[in-house]
This record gives structure tokens, sequence and C-alpha cells, in this order.
């Protein structure tokens, strides 16, 4: 497992940090972006097995950010993780999604995605 790299995006610094802990407790390797921008950085400098990201983030957002995504890391899997009552699976089909995941989203449930 710790072949695996994971990037997490959220403006929830709560989220991040306890995923990120979490992960690491199991071997995983994880960066954490707070804003859309900062992701699209991360995302440009590395190469990332999993990218989990919310919807409405400061700067570049969960709807821009999988265009990039399939620009500089084409073979991440893409996870959005939203509390937001509109997106739905047409918006994983649209944005070519991996995986949709409501929030408040089970720590436990994100790592089995990660897991061969």
């Amino acid at each position: 497992m710790l072949d695996k790299k994971v990037l997490i995006v959220d403006d929830e610094k709560d989220f991040c940090f306890s995923f990120r802990d979490f992960l690491k407790n199991k071997g995983i390797r994880a960066d954490v972006a707070l804003d859309g921008d900062q992701a699209r950085n991360l995302i440009e400098l590395n190469t990332y097995d999993f990218i989990f990201f919310d919807f409405n983030m400061p700067g570049i957002t969960g709807i821009e950010l999988p265009k990039i995504i399939k620009k500089h890391n084409a073979n991440a899997k893409k996870f959005l993780v939203t509390g937001y009552d509109l997106v739905d699976e047409k918006f994983e089909k649209l944005l070519e999604l991996d995986g949709l995941i409501r929030k408040p989203a089970n720590l436990e449930q994100l790592y089995n995605i990660i897991q061969p």
C-alpha cells in the first residue's frame, strides 16, 4: 500500500487533516490542498493514484478540477466528496468521475476505495 499516493482537496481543514492522518496510519502517502488553486499546483507537480475533492471551494471548483486532473494525472481515480445536494449522478458522468461520495464521509469507507 505504500506505493499509493492520494490527494485530498477540501476547504474543510478538519476533514482534510483527519483523512490524511488516517491514511498515514495505514501507510498511505497523502497530500492536502485547502482550495482548488493549491490542488492545481500539486496536481501539476505530482502524480497521484487517487484524488478526493470537494465540489464547492475557493479558487478552482470541483467542476473545473477534473479537467486539470485529466490533463496532468490522467490515470488518477477521481472522487467527488460533497454535501451539496444538487450534485448527483449526472455530475458524476459529466465530470467523468470514478465515484461520488456524500458528506459526512466515513474515513473507513474512503480508505476502502483505495484498497485493491
